[in-house]
């Protein structure tokens, strides 16, 4: 059996649990307010704001499971603060099509993913039905596994505040065929596109100096890629298992491949 590493707390003396008055009970210790659920109508709620602050501390976490199963549900705005996002949330959320992820999400953990024994791969939105995610704008990097094994999403809006894009964020995302990745980015960190099988051609923009390692292993369906003049280092097995890979263009100043 095996769960990501904080998927749960050993509660601490002085950690409380509690409701607020509008039907979000929560757990609060010395570092975190985390929301544990909702205790409202969720067969007919459609629109959902989670709150910023609790008793006048930040709530910085989403509990595992602290929201599912609201099928009329087209609306929810995250806490402005939010720095973690807990995995199997959003199940059967089936009206549920976009989401904006606030600036403060951890790059690492911030969009939790592990495996279960029984269940499978889960992350904090794979369960979902979305078809576009937002990033906030101020963010600096995209989340791993931000869109890791959500097979609905057909957009992601990246700021260009955005300089990173983050371990495993667009794997297996079976329906972003396209991507608009702005000039900012300066590095793509491993896995980033692996197992993405819409994916047919992609031209990274300039500003881009390193492409890590996996990033767009076993892509099944890449044909085309066009790398910036400012690429300076390609990581081992980026392009391992693309079969469909028919050109890429390289640039003068690459310095190092593998």
């Amino acid at each position: 059996l095996s769960f990501p590493a904080g998927t749960f707390r050993t509660a601490k003396a002085d950690s409380i649990t509690g409701e607020t008055s509008d039907g979000f009970t929560y757990e609060m210790g010395e570092d975190y307010v985390s929301i544990t659920g909702w205790t409202g109508d969720k067969e007919t709620v459609t629109s959902l704001i989670l709150p910023d602050t609790i008793d006048g501390q930040t709530v910085t976490d989403i509990s595992v499971g602290a929201l599912e199963n609201m099928p009329l549900l087209t609306e929810l705005k995250l806490p402005s603060d939010l720095q973690r996002f807990r995995w199997f949330n959003l199940s059967n959320c089936g009206s549920l099509k976009e989401l904006t992820i606030p600036k403060t999400i951890e790059q690492s953990g911030g969009i939790e993913a592990g495996t279960a024994y029984g269940a499978g791969f889960h992350t904090a939105l794979s369960d979902s039905a979305l078809e576009t995610i937002i990033l906030e704008d101020g963010i600096e990097y995209v989340p791993n596994n931000l869109c890791n094994g959500l097979g609905t999403v057909t957009k992601v809006v990246i700021p260009d505040s955005v300089k990173t894009i983050g371990q495993s964020a667009f794997a297996n995302a079976d329906s972003l065929a396209e991507l608009d990745i702005p000039s900012s980015i300066t590095a793509i960190e491993p896995y980033a596109f692996e197992y993405n099988d819409a994916i047919t051609e992609i031209t990274l923009p300039e500003g881009i100096e390193t492409i890590s390692y996996s990033v767009f292993k076993d892509c099944d369906s890449l044909t085309t890629v066009k790398l910036p003049s400012t690429l300076r280092s390609i990581g081992n097995s980026a392009f391992e298992n693309c079969e469909a890979l028919s050109s890429v263009e390289f640039n003068e100043g690459l310095e190092s491949i593998g």
